[in-house]
């Protein structure tokens, strides 16, 4: 999106003129906007907020992280523990709390770490969708003496009427 393009040169703007703090509420805006996998909305949005990130990150944190994360959920859940050091800090490691409410993590060491959370669910269909809507309009109106009489002569009243295919039948359309 636009406001992740235009953040994300801001960071960088501010990062390359040395405004560290001016460039904090930035970060952390882009941050809370990642998806699930690390990116953005879009390709171009996604390379100009990571290389943002990525100048903040580097202007603002010269160790390298030491730290043991152990996440926690209310449930039967324990993932072990996730340790960020060296070898690992640039790794995207990850644990899966299926059906937990809350998650919880205690976190020991010294450094700076990024914890995200996702939650996906699914829904049930329906498995017999309609393969049809059919919406009809219509308008009340006084019938008149005249009118009725019409008919009786094989005349029609009119109307409108509208469909659509709404499912996925491979009907022909007619």
């Amino acid at each position: 999106s636009t406001e992740v393009e235009a953040t994300a040169y801001a960071v960088l703007a501010l990062v390359g003129a040395g405004d560290t703090s001016g460039a904090y509420s930035g970060a952390r805006w882009l941050l809370m906007r990642r998806n699930a996998r690390g990116g953005f909305q879009s390709t171009q949005d996604t390379v100009v907020a990571l290389e943002a990130l990525g100048a903040y990150a580097a202007a603002t944190f010269s160790d390298v992280a030491s730290l043991s994360v152990t996440p926690a959920a209310v449930g039967n859940f324990s993932p072990g523990t996730i340790t960020i050091d060296e070898s690992s800090f640039d790794l995207m490691q990850r644990f899966d709390a299926h059906g937990a409410t809350e998650v919880l993590a205690t976190v020991e060491g010294s450094g700076v770490a990024l914890m995200q959370l996702e939650v996906t669910y699914n829904l049930e269909t329906d498995p017999n969708p309609p393969e049809f809507e059919l919406v009809v309009r219509a308008k009340a109106t006084a019938v008149t003496e005249a009118a009725a009489r019409r008919r009786r002569r094989g005349r029609s009243l009119h109307g409108n009427l509208f469909g659509s295919n709404v499912g996925g039948g491979g009907g022909s359309g007619e």
